[in-house]
C-alpha cells in the first residue's frame, strides 16, 4: 500500500469517527423539536429517539435520576462501532441513580380513566409498542442493572406474560452482534435470558453478574433457547453449552434504593 493509498484510507475512518455523535435524553425539560446533541438542547421521549436515524458510533444518553415509560427500540451499528445506549448525570438527590424504561402507565392521568358503573372506574391505558429490529448487528447493552423482571401489579394479565430480562425472538438478520456486558440482573419470574431461536451461543455475554431468589439458585433453569435446552438449564450448563458468560459471576445483589414509578 502505498502513502496515497494509506492517506486516502486515513481520511476515510476519520471521517466515518467524525459522524458518531451524541444525543441526549430528558424526560423532564427536554422537547423533541430541539436537536439533542447536547443536555441543554435534549429530547423528551422514547418516540424521538425511536425516529431518529442513528450511525455507527453514535451515543444515545438518558438523564440519570429520570423515567420514561414505553418502548425503545436499538439500532443496529458496526461491528466496531456499535450504536451506545447509556446515561449521563443527574441532578438532585436522584443525580447517580440510572435512568429507568418502563413499559408501564402511570395511572395518575385522569384521562386514563372512564366511568364504568355507579362509583365504579377503570383504566383505559395504552402503552406504545416496538418495532422489530431486521438486523442485529452492533448493538450494545451494558452496565444495566434489571431487578424482579415479570412481578408487579396487573403483570398477569399482560398479553406477554413471560418475565425474562433479555428476550429474543425470530432474530432473522444474518448479522448477529450483540454485545451484553457488565449488567445486574437480579430476580426473574421465568428467565434471565431466553431465546426462542438457537443463536444465543452468538450473542456475545460476559462481565455480569445474576442473582435469583431460592433454593439453589445457580441449579433452576433460568437460561432457555431453542433445541435440547429450550425448557431451561442452570448457570453452569448455560455456561458450558454457549461459551458465553465465562467471567460472569452468579451470586447476591444487594439492591438499590427505588424512586416513586
Amino acid at each position: 500500500m502505498n502513502a496515497q493509498t494509506r492517506t486516502f484510507f486515513s481520511c476515510l475512518f476519520a471521517c466515518a469517527a467524525a459522524r458518531a455523535a451524541d444525543f441526549y435524553v430528558d424526560a423532564e425539560r427536554g422537547r423533541d423539536a430541539q436537536p439533542g446533541t447536547s443536555p441543554e438542547q435534549a429530547w423528551q421521549t422514547l418516540e424521538r429517539v425511536n425516529a431518529a436515524r442513528l450511525n455507527p458510533g453514535d451515543r444515545v444518553r438518558f438523564k440519570c435520576g429520570q423515567v420514561w415509560r414505553g418502548s425503545l427500540s436499538v439500532q443496529p451499528g458496526a461491528q466496531d462501532a456499535p450504536v451506545t445506549y447509556t446515561s449521563y448525570p443527574g441532578t438532585g438527590e436522584r443525580a447517580g441513580w440510572k435512568p429507568r424504561i418502563l413499559r408501564s402507565v402511570d395511572l395518575a392521568a385522569p384521562a386514563l380513566w372512564q366511568l364504568s358503573g355507579s362509583n365504579i372506574w377503570r383504566a383505559v391505558p395504552t402503552v406504545a409498542g416496538g418495532k422489530n429490529v431486521s438486523e442485529v448487528n452492533g448493538v450494545t447493552y451494558e452496565g444495566n442493572s434489571s431487578y424482579d423482571c415479570g412481578f408487579g401489579w396487573g403483570h398477569a394479565q399482560r398479553p406477554n406474560k413471560n418475565g425474562t430480562h433479555l428476550l429474543a425472538y425470530r432474530l432473522a438478520s444474518k448479522a448477529l452482534k450483540l454485545h451484553v456486558r457488565n449488567n445486574r440482573f437480579c430476580n426473574s419470574a421465568d428467565r434471565m435470558i431466553w431465546f426462542f431461536n438457537p443463536r444465543l451461543n452468538e450473542a456475545d455475554c460476559d462481565r455480569n453478574v445474576f442473582w435469583q431468589e431460592g433454593a439453589d439458585p445457580e441449579k433452576q433453569p433460568l437460561f432457555a433457547w431453542s433445541g435440547p435446552h429450550a425448557k431451561g438449564t442452570g448457570f453452569g450448563t448455560y455456561r458450558t453449552a454457549t461459551g458465553n458468560d465465562t467471567e460472569s459471576r452468579f451470586e447476591k445483589i444487594e439492591r438499590v434504593p427505588f424512586f416513586d414509578y
